[in-house]
């Protein structure tokens, strides 16, 4: 498929998805990364929904130097690995400016929104669903997902973080009752950079125990430039 894009110089919009996890490459058939990859050079918006597996194989193939706008929605699946989405991001330089994260739980899936925090038209963000139902596994996936996402990101100023439920049928999600608070703290703790951290005045009983618990030295552990939280 790679191949045949190369030959699309005026490609603007791509979208490519799957409608069932189990639509999975076998791994007799993948290929090791190649040495070249492929150029898009008008690829603004790149849109991708199945398991990482053809997310991994697809990024590391192709590098999109003007892409502004880039959505990824994952199946729900135990390990999230994303090594060469990381090196993607890192190399595509219209991605430095993301400065803005934003959590939205959902009953349905949850949603990782990067943006940088303009209003323009062609406002650079990165959005990534993980389809999930669990709150436990919601958090869990967000993580892992973070944790790798993050490391391109690392250099910028996250400097701001908005964590709420998305629509009404969240509500009863987010007040579970085997819910652990050292579950939010790990979702934090990997938003090291984050200096305004906003709770949605709706967002009941889970998040704010566990940020109200980051008095002094573990607010450096678990967000070391935090300077105000509030709900909003």
């Amino acid at each position: 498929m790679v191949t045949g894009l190369s030959a699309l110089a005026r490609l603007e919009t791509l979208s490519l998805g799957f409608r069932s996890p189990r639509s999975r490459p076998a791994k007799a058939s993948r290929r090791p990364t190649p040495l070249t990859r492929t150029v898009l050079p008008a690829l603004i918006r790149l849109d991708v929904r199945g398991v990482t597996e053809y997310l991994e194989d697809l990024v590391a193939r192709i590098d999109a130097p003007l892409l502004v706008k880039f959505r990824i929605t994952f199946f729900n699946q135990l390990v999230f690995d994303l090594l060469q989405l990381t090196k993607f991001l890192c190399r595509t330089e219209t991605f430095t400016v993301l400065n803005r994260a934003r959590v939205d739980f959902d009953e349905h899936c949850t949603t990782l929104n990067f943006s940088s925090g303009t209003e323009t038209f062609n406002e650079t963000s990165l959005s990534l669903t993980i389809s999930c139902r669990e709150l436990d596994w919601q958090l869990s996936s967000l993580s892992q997902v973070c944790n790798s996402v993050l490391l391109a990101l690392s250099a910028m100023d996250m400097g701001y973080l908005n964590l709420r439920p998305s629509t009404s049928g969240a509500y009863p999600l987010l007040i579970e009752d085997d819910m652990e608070d050292t579950q939010w703290l790990e979702l934090l703790h990997t938003f090291a950079n984050v200096k305004d951290l906003h709770l949605s005045r709706i967002l009941p009983t889970r998040i704010a125990p566990a940020v109200q618990e980051l008095t002094g030295e573990r607010v450096t552990e678990v967000l070391p430039v935090l300077q105000k939280h509030f709900p909003r």
